[in-house]
């Protein structure tokens, strides 16, 4: 199959996120199995990326210009909406599978064009969706979590089938053995003030601060300014290397106070046998579960910084939490080619459907 799949949101390496490299090792995936894939995103105008495809857009004449630096066709569009008709003419796809914005509009905007679609839903800010999903008769709907899902169907009366977050092990696995208590994604919602009391409460455990939705000047000079009183929390630019980060973390903490569809990092950590600390908001409790510690973000601080302290200094629950942690990694629900496999089901109903 030709399989197009669609992200309102810019693509690897313009952005990082767990939608991006959901969407990435989806797509590896897909291509080891022999399919066709190509991604259509939003177009981030500066950097080295978006220069040359405004340099090839601007050389060639064309709306649909697609890169290959992923190692696979990523056409990066100014309005993704409105770049359907030509992607369509050019990649020629058997299927699209609209995520991450406008899903509604999307998804209708490929049957005008002839083209069966699927809705794949990754957090559970609807009115991201653009439009009642009920309109588009015919699509497939895939939920990232049975959160997701529960949420979707409450709001809606579409129960979606449920695939998890694929990832490919090896692109993450590494010895046990780090020395930091890990925190990515420094923002409010995450929990980035609860991280910062935790740290202050226990100077005694090395904290780093890891980048991922990138940060402009002023964000980056206010955290800095929140870190720097902190002898013991450092802090990483994003980076495209997960391993190097796994690899020095003893432990990931995750106090979101968002509702959290899954958190992609969870399921990346415990590959390795890293436990988590987390709350147990949205998602968290299904990809965390016995690998971890799941709280209340709202609980008094000393409840974190106690979790926090014990699996660090308990070796023994932390031996347990650890080995729990590699175990869930192991769970059916996670296994990658049956993921591709109950998504290509899918597709070929969307198909047969059309």
């Amino acid at each position: 199959m030709k399989i197009l799949f669609v992200m309102g949101d810019p693509h690897l390496p313009q952005y990082t996120g767990g939608a991006q490299s959901s969407c990435h090792e989806l797509a590896l995936e897909l291509r080891a199995a022999g399919h066709d894939v190509a991604i259509l995103c939003q177009l981030v105008p500066s950097g080295v990326v978006g220069l040359r495809n405004r340099f090839q857009r601007r050389m060639s004449g064309r709306e649909a210009v697609a890169d290959r630096i992923q190692g696979y066709p990523v056409y990066r569009q100014w309005r993704v909406l409105e770049s359907i008709p030509a992607v369509v003419q050019d990649f020629k796809p058997d299927v699209a599978v609209a995520q991450i914005g406008q899903q509604v509009r999307v998804a209708q905007a490929f049957l005008d064009c002839g083209v069966p679609s699927m809705v794949y839903i990754r957090n559970v800010e609807m009115d991201e969706l653009e439009g009642d999903p009920r309109t588009i008769p015919g699509v497939q709907f895939v939920a990232n979590s049975q959160f997701t899902a529960r949420r979707f169907e409450s709001l809606f009366g579409i129960n979606p089938a449920v695939i998890p977050p694929l990832l490919i092990p090896e692109q993450y696995r590494v010895p046990r053995g780090g020395k930091y208590v890990t925190f990515v994604n420094p923002r409010q919602v995450k929990g980035f003030d609860i991280v910062l009391d935790v740290a202050r409460r226990a100077p005694h455990i090395p904290f780093r601060i890891v980048e991922s939705w990138t940060l402009d000047r002023e964000a980056r000079d206010a955290m800095m300014a929140l870190i720097r009183p902190l002898p013991n929390v450092s802090f990483q630019s994003r980076t495209a290397n997960m391993k190097r980060i796994y690899r020095q973390s003893k432990m990931m903490l995750m106090p979101s106070r968002w509702e959290e569809a899954w958190r992609r990092i969870a399921s990346e950590a415990q590959v390795s046998g890293i436990p988590i600390v987390a709350s147990n908001r949205g998602g968290l409790p299904e990809s965390v579960g016995p690998g971890g510690i799941l709280l209340d973000p709202d609980a008094p601080i000393e409840v974190w910084v106690e979790a926090v302290n014990r699996l660090w200094s308990d070796r023994e629950f932390y031996a347990e939490k650890s080995d729990a942690a590699l175990e869930y990694s192991k769970r059916p629900e996670l296994d990658r080619s049956s993921q591709a496999a109950k998504l290509l089901d899918l597709m070929r109903a969307s198909l047969e459907a059309a």
